[in-house]
């Protein structure tokens, strides 16, 4: 064997030794960690981990608050109205709409305040206190209609022809 030979396998040798000793180092440090965490796992119970039940609690309550949260549309989208301008049709665009149209409001013989109201392509005639799609009318007078349907009013105003 030649010195350069003899010089390439000590530096191999050397290399490898570094190599064993740096592979029982980091097999150490697992080990300890491996231990250290299966001493904690001994020592709680079931169902105690205090992380993780924070986490769910907090999912929880966001969940809760989203399910609470109601969605309510400024504009209907079924209004044609909106999209199309033909005159003379606007009254017909609202008509399929989950929006009630009143027609025409008249007094009876007996002195009770009625509305033909439209909804949903079906006409209803109904009186003061009545409730129609949700709400209820709770003013009637021979010139508006006041309607109220989830906390909110609208008004309609019936203009004689």
């Amino acid at each position: 064997m030649n010195l350069k030979q003899k010089l390439f396998w000590n530096i191999l040798t050397g290399i490898s030794a570094l190599i064993i000793v740096y592979m029982v180092y980091s097999t150490y440090t697992l080990n300890d960690q491996l231990s250290k965490f299966e001493s904690k796992l001994a020592r709680e119970e079931a169902g105690s981990d205090t992380e993780l039940r924070d986490m769910i609690e907090e999912l929880e309550v966001n969940y809760s608050s989203r399910t609470n949260t109601k969605f309510k549309m400024n504009m209907d989208p079924t209004n044609l109205g909106r999209a199309l301008a033909i005159e003379g049709l606007e009254d017909y665009y609202m008509s399929g709409s989950g929006k009630i149209h009143v027609d025409f409001i008249w007094t009876n013989k007996k002195n009770i305040t009625k509305a033909a109201i439209q909804y949903k392509r079906k006409m209803h005639f109904l009186t003061k206190g009545d409730t129609l799609a949700g709400g209820k009318i709770i003013e009637l007078s021979p010139t508006k209609l006041i309607f109220e349907k989830d906390g909110e009013s609208s008004e309609h105003v019936v203009v004689s022809q």
